[in-house]
């Protein structure tokens, strides 16, 4: 039996303003992925002050732009997790009668992944688990865990001189691994198995909505908002047409007005 689900709620830090759902209305929608792209999400405002809205204005500095901070957290009164930590890339303050609303596009660390460049050569014998550590740390971004298919050896040395998404996605490709961001920072992950395992627990008492449904890559699955959700983690599901373990390849949070919800897929895996 999973925690009581009472008392939804939303926490929304823009800059250095904290706004909280109760009082102000918040939503937000989240994507979430196994593709190795940075994770998109839009979060509205409805109602806005003045200063909330510079909060969210796009600035330009001498290094360039400067994207406003953001971090949402969501859940239940004994159960709140963080959905969205990234930058705004673009907003927009829509009329729409009665609210106002301030509506902005999010993403995980977008200076970093559309700016960041490496140019840099590494000694013969590298290895994988050395290279890319180094890349994050060059670029700014943090880990969350590297757990690589092959930590392979570069026995000629290796030279980097591209962005930072595509020697990204070149290391992954030479480890047989994968990549992605979850809540800001990177993961990498074995391809065809699962490495460090936090099962998240799923049945109809801890939150399932509806039976699971059969799809050609996998089973698509929808539960209330659940921050332990994410690219490539794995839950555990117990329902009527599916169970077992299955690992997440994307899925979207959802918290509206209307209510709260995790939709994702997954395919079966063995751990």
């Amino acid at each position: 039996m999973g925690k009581p689900l009472y008392n939804r709620s939303c926490r929304l830090d823009l800059g250095d303003r904290r706004l909280t759902n109760p009082p102000f209305t918040i939503e937000f929608e989240s994507e979430f992925a196994t593709s190795g792209k940075p994770n998109v999400a839009t979060v509205r405002m409805y109602n806005p002050s003045k200063d909330t809205i510079e909060a969210a204005n796009i600035k330009t500095g001498a290094g360039g732009k400067i994207y406003p901070k953001i971090r949402v957290s969501a859940g239940y009164e004994d159960d709140m997790g963080q959905f969205i930590i990234g930058e705004v890339f673009s907003f927009s303050v829509e009329p729409k009668r009665p609210d106002r609303i301030l509506e902005m596009k999010v993403s995980d660390a977008t200076g970093k992944w559309t700016a960041g460049f490496i140019s840099k050569t590494y000694a013969p014998g590298a290895l994988a688990s050395e290279i890319i550590p180094d890349i994050l740390k060059l670029a700014g971004l943090e880990s969350q865990s590297i757990e690589l298919g092959n930590d392979k050896e570069f026995e000629n040395g290796l030279t980097l001189h591209e962005s930072v998404a595509s020697a990204l996605q070149r290391m992954a490709k030479e480890t047989e691994s994968q990549f992605f961001l979850r809540s800001g920072r990177l993961l990498f992950q074995k391809k065809d198995k699962p490495g460090t395992i936090t099962l998240v627990q799923l049945a109809a008492d801890s939150g399932l909505i509806g039976a699971p449904k059969k799809t050609d890559k996998g089973w698509k699955f929808e539960c209330l908002i659940n921050h332990r959700i994410g690219a490539g983690a794995i839950v555990n599901v117990k329902s009527p047409t599916a169970n077992g373990n299955f690992r997440i390849f994307k899925g979207k949070h959802s918290f509206l007005e209307s209510g709260a919800t995790t939709d994702f897929e997954a395919s079966a895996v063995s751990i």
